[in-house]
Order: C-alpha cells, then sequence, then structure tokens
C-alpha cells in the first residue's frame, strides 16, 4: 500500500516545536510522506527551525515560504493530492482559506487537522478543568480557524494544546521560574501561589496529534491536548531552586494582586500563567482516541531544565532592568516609603549596604 501524504502547514512561532516533534514521531510512527511549507519569517538558526537538517535528512520535503505574503499555490508543494492536512499556523478564517486553496484534490482529503489552542476558553466560575464543551472567547483567533473549517464541509480535527515545554523549545515560559532561582532572586508569584497549571511535553503533544492523524474516532471531533498531571506556581519555584541546588533561604517569593498592575501589556516581563487555575482535561482524547496519557511530567523534568537553562542564551545574558520592571514594581508597592534593597541599587551612591546575593551571579 502507498504511504499517506501529509501537508504540514508549520509556523514561525511557540508551536514551532510542534511541528519538529510531529515529524519525527510521524516518521517513527507511521507510514507517511511528509511536505512542510515553513514560514520563512522563522530564525532557521534557532531551535527547532535549526535541526530541520535531521528532518531532510529522514525524507522531509521542507518548502520555505512566506506565508504571510500568501504567494504559495497549489503547485509549489507539488500539485497533488495530499490525504491529510496539519495546520499549525492559521490564525483567522483567511489564512484557513488561503491553506484550503493549496489543495489540489480537497475532495480526497480525509483530514484536515487544526493544532489550535486551549487558550480560547473563557474564564470559568472554579469549574475546572476545562472541557472541550466549555464556553470560548468569541474573539479568538484559533476559534475563528475552526469555525471555518467546520463550515467549510471538510473532515477535521481540533486539537488544543496549552504550555509546552521541550529540548527545542522557542516560547519558554519557564525561564521566568529557572532565571529567577538561578540569579537567587524573588519569584513573584499571583495571589496565593497554589494555582495550578497544566505544562505538557512537546513528545507528548506530538504523540496525542500522531494517534489522531488517520484515527476515524477522531472526525470531526475536538480534543483538549495536554497533560493530567498539574503543578502549582510555588511548586514550580520550588523545583527550579532544588534543580539549582538553592540553600533554603534563597527561595523566596514574592504575592501579589496582578489586577493590581493593570497597565502590564503582553510585552512586560510579567508572570506566564493564568490569574486563576487553569488546566484542560484530556479524558476525551483517552476515551475516543485509546491515548495512554503522557509519559513525561515537569516535575522530573525540571533538573534537564535547568541545565539547558545554566548552558544557553539565557543564563548568559546579563538581565537589566527592563528584565525585571514587573518585579520592581511589586517590591515597590509592598514598601510605600521606598526604603527597600535590591540588587539594583546596590550602588554607593544609591544604597550602600549590599545585598547577600550577587545580582549578576547566574545559575
Amino acid at each position: 500500500m502507498a504511504a499517506k501524504k501529509l501537508l504540514l502547514i508549520q509556523n514561525k512561532g511557540g508551536h514551532g516545536e510542534i511541528g519538529y516533534e510531529l515529524c519525527k514521531t510521524l516518521l517513527a510512527e507511521k507510514d507517511v510522506e511528509i511536505t512542510m511549507v515553513q514560514d520563512d519569517a522563522a530564525k532557521m538558526d534557532k531551535l527547532p527551525f535549526s535541526l530541520y537538517c535531521e528532518l531532510k535528512a529522514q525524507g522531509v520535503k521542507i518548502v520555505p515560504s512566506s506565508l504571510a505574503d500568501r504567494i504559495l499555490d497549489a503547485g509549489s508543494v507539488g500539485s497533488q493530492s495530499f490525504d491529510y492536512v496539519v495546520d499549525n499556523w492559521s490564525k483567522s478564517e483567511d489564512d484557513f482559506n488561503f491553506i484550503k486553496g493549496l489543495l489540489a484534490e480537497p475532495a480526497v482529503l480525509q483530514q484536515y487537522l487544526f493544532v489550535s489552542s486551549a487558550g480560547m476558553y473563557a474564564p470559568s466560575e472554579g469549574v475546572q478543568p476545562h472541557l472541550e464543551t466549555d464556553a470560548v472567547k468569541a474573539d479568538n483567533g484559533p476559534r475563528t480557524v475552526e469555525l471555518a473549517c467546520e463550515a467549510s464541509g471538510l473532515p477535521y480535527t481540533f486539537m488544543r494544546p496549552q504550555y509546552i515545554y521541550g529540548p527545542a523549545m522557542q516560547k519558554r515560559y519557564l525561564d521566568y521560574f529557572l532565571g529567577r532561582a538561578a540569579r537567587k532572586l524573588p519569584i513573584p508569584l499571583p495571589m496565593s501561589g497554589e494555582q495550578l497549571v497544566c505544562l505538557t511535553h512537546s513528545e507528548d503533544v506530538a504523540d496525542l496529534i500522531c494517534l489522531a492523524i488517520g484515527h476515524p474516532a477522531a472526525t470531526n471531533q475536538a480534543f483538549n491536548c495536554g497533560s493530567d498531571r498539574f503543578v502549582g506556581y510555588k511548586v514550580l519555584g520550588d523545583l527550579a531552586h532544588q534543580a539549582h541546588g538553592s540553600a533554603p533561604e534563597d527561595a523566596r517569593y514574592m504575592y501579589y494582586e496582578p489586577k493590581d498592575f493593570d497597565t502590564w501589556d503582553e510585552s512586560d516581563p510579567s508572570f506566564p500563567f493564568h490569574r486563576e487555575t487553569f488546566v484542560t482535561s484530556v479524558d476525551k482524547a483517552k476515551k475516543l482516541l485509546g491515548w495512554a496519557g503522557p509519559k513525561r511530567a515537569v516535575a522530573d523534568d525540571m533538573d534537564w531544565l535547568m541545565r539547558d537553562y545554566a548552558t544557553g542564551e539565557a543564563a548568559a545574558r546579563q538581565w537589566t532592568a527592563s528584565e525585571l520592571k514587573c518585579d520592581l514594581e511589586i517590591l515597590a508597592s509592598k514598601d510605600h516609603n521606598f526604603m527597600f534593597t535590591y540588587a539594583f541599587f546596590d550602588d554607593d551612591a544609591v544604597n550602600p549596604e549590599k545585598m547577600p546575593y550577587d545580582f549578576q551571579s547566574a545559575v
């Protein structure tokens, strides 16, 4: 039987590692020929894109394209019919229609799998974890793609990952904890710090997506795509300190109310997760697809995550006031007389009393 043909549309950003890990998993577990369209806005000298030579060596056809300019056409991807499309790029209805236009024979498509996002779920009234049937934000980009795909008549599957980590990660959520633990700085946590988050290794995300591809029970279904093991915010900080080998007195936290700092925007280096617990259920994937659940857990992976941080660019780069803008504002809000000390003020002209740690001592 001839190998199935799969078209993967790969973005430039935080979901980049999903495409890389998915290709590796598909090549190992399924008989497929993969054509990957890679957004050429990606920084190809950075992870995971710098590892694409491995995929090429295993037969993956990689087609660079300026997806934002919409210059790609069916001929650019081989003018062939595809059995599967994995869309790891679209953020709008126009994006989806553009990708659909690349299909020379859309009628023969067996599955359009869209890598969506669990970030579409509307805030709940204390009911967690989120199910696939929960209310979603009407203006959410991935949700508009889902609706367009449903309306198109194509057989679809939606996978909704949440927070992803892995060895080739580009969006490094955990650096918030690792960087402060390595520099012996207090870690700001919203509210009590006992809230839970779902962090999933990219290999587990790829494993579930691979399982859904070609699975009859996945047709016209949406699935949360994540871990079933949740972890608290303060626990993440404790794990980062343990991985660094911090002294007990160096594991310090500042608790704050995010609503008191409503002028912060997405460009500010603030806490990477939600104010409240935000987790999803993967019971549907277990029941319909027979998924066994994740093989990895962030609590078990924190040691190598700290080593990865310590040996990478993140630890070598000196932090300035811009990296700790939010930390300083939280600290200042807790001392209205501005008598606090902090490493930035360890200058004899400002503060002759030195802190008990060296601000520049990364890792």
